[in-house]
């Protein structure tokens, strides 16, 4: 069941990391209108999903030691 996740984790942060913008108007962008994310949002998008990423990689790599 853990790496359900795992893999959930790392798809969700490979899409943020590798698409920020569209990861952005998926979480925010529905909130506003004629509006575009800012280079700080994108960064900061961007950086979770590696982060997220890692996270995923993480819990496959401790699911398959044990």
């Amino acid at each position: 069941m853990n790496w359900i996740i795992a893999v959930l984790c790392i798809a969700l942060g490979a899409v943020s990391t590798l698409f920020p913008s569209s990861a952005w108007y998926m979480s925010y962008g529905w909130r506003y209108k004629d509006t575009a994310p800012s280079q700080a949002a994108l960064v900061t998008q961007r950086v979770g999903g590696i982060l997220l990423s890692l996270i995923g990689f993480v819990m496959i790599t401790a699911s398959c030691s044990s």
